[in-house]
């Protein structure tokens, strides 16, 4: 969410669009709001994990939480066979992909 909010606000900034840049849908003071909603709810778990780390509470994340779609194409990680199509960055029939390292044409030459 917090990306897609940056990503509107540098939108607006690289259009000159100063409203939707500052007080518009995605722009820099809803962005504020929601860093400082993100770091309330920080502070809350950090607390949460004072208290349980005092009474002597040990979190341990289950294997399911562990491992799952999402999670294990993250960075370090292994790899399983066929998450990735490796032949979809070879291809050649896509026009940036084929020129990508030919000189820029004039359109109508």
């Amino acid at each position: 969410m917090i990306c897609y909010l940056i990503g509107n606000t540098y939108k607006a900034l690289a259009h000159m669009s100063m409203y939707n840049a500052t007080y518009g849908n995605g722009g820099a003071f809803e962005t504020d709001r929601k860093l400082i909603e993100i770091k309330t709810e920080a502070a809350k778990l950090r607390r949460f994990a004072a208290i349980e780390k005092k009474i002597g509470l040990e979190h341990k994340a289950e294997a399911f939480w562990q491992h799952g779609e999402y999670s294990d194409l993250l960075p370090g990680w292994k790899r399983k066979p066929g998450d990735i199509d490796l032949e979809w960055f070879k291809r050649t029939d896509i026009p940036h992909r084929a020129n990508a390292d030919a000189p820029v044409q004039p359109h109508g030459h």
